[in-house]
C-alpha cells in the first residue's frame, strides 16, 4: 500500500542532491534545444576588445545564466557587463578569476551540453554513496573544489581553503569521526617520503634536517639519536633502511601548530601548515595525502565549541605554551572527504570542477553500461 512513497524515498533527500537533480532537468532542457556553439580558436577575449566572437560570448553567457543583465547585447565589444559575467562563469568553474576569455577559460565554455549532463549524473551518484543522515554537525572537505565546510542543521556556518594531495599522492575518498587534535604536533615522517623526499634534500643540501628541525633515530623501542652527519645517505639500502625521523614541534613543522585526527585506515589527517602562500593558488594540490587547512585556529574554535573570540584566544594560548598537548574533543564529529566535481553552492550556483585526479572516467565507463 505504500509502494509509490517508498520509490519516492530511495533516493538521496539531501538538498544538494535534489538541486543536482534539478539542474539535470535544466541541462537537459538545453540539449533538446541544440545546446551551444563552441567558440572556435581566437585571440584573448577581454574588456574592450572588438571581435566577431563577442556576440557569440553573449550568448553562451546568456545560456549559462551569467550573464544576466546586458544592456547592450547586439555590440560586438567586450564590455563591463560581459566581463562580470565572465568572472562569474570562471568562480563557477575553478578558474582563475580575470574576466578574460583566454585559452583555459575557452575550454571551459567549449565543454558541451552532453558532457556537463554526464558529470551532473555521476555527482549525483556519488550522493547515493553517502549515509542518509550526515549528523547535526558535521565536516565535509570537497576535494576538487580545494574547501572544507563545518555544517550545522544542514546550513554552512563555517568555510576555509584546503590544499590535498598531488595526483600521484592523492587524497582518498572516505569517511571517518573527528575525535581528537594535538597542539604543536611532531611530524614522524612516513618511510616513503623519508626516502623519496627527505633524503634527497639532504644530499643536496647538508644543512636541511636541522634547519627544517628534523631528528633522526635508530629503533623504536630505546630510540637513540643519530647526527646527520654521520650517516652516508648515498648509499642507504631502502629495503633495509634502519632509521626513522620526526620534526620537532614549532614555526617549521610541516603539519603547523595544530592537528586533527578522525578514524581512517589511510593515516590521512587534517593539519596545519606554514606554506600559506599556496593557499592564494587557483588549484591546490599540493601535499602527500593529508589535508592542510587554511585557518587552524579557528576550526579548533569551532571543534571545541561554537567558534567564539573567546575560544580562538584559549586555542592560541594553548599553541604559544611551544608543547606538544593532545585533546579528545568534546564530541566526536563526523567527517566526509568528497569527491565532486559538479555540485550546487549555498547560492543556488551551479559549480563544475576538472577531474583533477581521474575518477569520474571510471564512472562515465559504468554509466555508459
Amino acid at each position: 500500500s505504500s509502494i509509490a512513497k517508498l520509490l519516492k524515498e530511495l533516493p538521496p533527500q539531501h538538498s544538494g542532491y535534489q538541486a543536482l537533480k534539478h539542474q539535470l532537468h535544466h541541462f537537459r532542457e538545453l540539449a533538446q534545444q541544440g545546446g551551444w556553439q563552441k567558440l572556435a580558436w581566437g585571440p584573448t577575449l577581454e574588456r574592450g576588445v572588438q571581435h566577431d566572437q563577442v556576440l557569440q560570448l553573449r550568448r553562451r553567457l546568456g545560456l549559462s545564466g551569467d550573464l544576466l543583465v546586458d544592456p547592450f547585447p547586439d555590440m560586438d565589444v567586450f564590455d563591463r557587463w560581459l566581463e562580470e559575467a565572465v568572472k562569474q562563469y570562471q568562480a563557477r568553474h575553478g578558474l582563475e578569476v580575470d574576466g578574460k576569455v583566454g585559452p583555459a577559460t575557452r575550454r571551459s565554455l567549449n565543454m558541451n551540453v552532453s558532457e556537463k549532463i554526464r558529470q551532473v549524473r555521476i555527482n549525483m551518484e556519488r550522493w547515493r554513496w553517502l549515509p542518509r543522515r550526515l549528523g547535526k554537525r558535521y565536516v565535509i572537505v570537497n576535494m576538487t573544489g580545494f574547501e572544507l565546510y563545518i555544517m550545522e542543521n544542514g546550513s554552512e556556518i563555517l568555510s576555509m581553503p584546503v590544499i590535498i594531495g598531488k595526483a600521484y599522492r592523492s587524497t582518498p575518498t572516505f569517511s571517518g569521526l573527528i575525535s581528537y587534535m594535538e597542539y604543536n604536533p611532531y611530524w614522524t615522517i612516513p618511510k616513503k617520503l623519508v626516502l623519496e623526499d627527505i633524503i634527497p634534500r639532504q644530499l643536496r643540501d647538508s644543512s636541511y634536517l636541522s634547519r627544517k628541525s628534523i631528528k633522526v633515530y635508530r629503533g623504536w623501542a630505546n630510540p637513540s639519536e643519530v647526527e646527520p652527519q654521520s650517516v652516508d645517505w648515498r648509499n642507504i639500502n631502502p629495503e633495509r633502511f634502519p632509521y626513522w625521523m620526526r620534526q620537532e614541534p614549532g614555526p617549521k613543522n610541516a603539519l603547523g601548530r595544530i592537528k586533527f585526527l578522525f578514524s581512517n585506515p589511510y593515516a590521512v589527517y587534517l593539519h596545519g601548515t606554514p606554506d600559506k602562500h599556496l593557499f592564494d593558488r587557483v588549484v591546490r594540490a599540493f601535499s602527500s595525502g593529508c589535508i592542510r587547512v587554511k585557518d587552524p585556529v579557528r576550526l579548533a574554535a569551532f571543534m571545541l565549541n561554537d567558534g567564539t573570540q573567546q575560544m580562538e584566544e584559549e586555542v592560541l594560548a594553548n599553541i604559544h605554551l611551544g608543547t606538544n598537548q593532545g585533546i579528545d574533543l568534546p564530541i566526536a564529529i563526523p567527517i566526509y572527504l568528497i569527491y565532486w566535481t559538479a555540485w550546487v553552492d549555498e547560492d543556488g550556483a551551479m559549480n563544475f570542477r576538472d577531474d583533477i585526479y581521474g575518477r569520474d572516467t571510471g564512472l562515465i565507463k559504468l554509466f555508459a553500461n
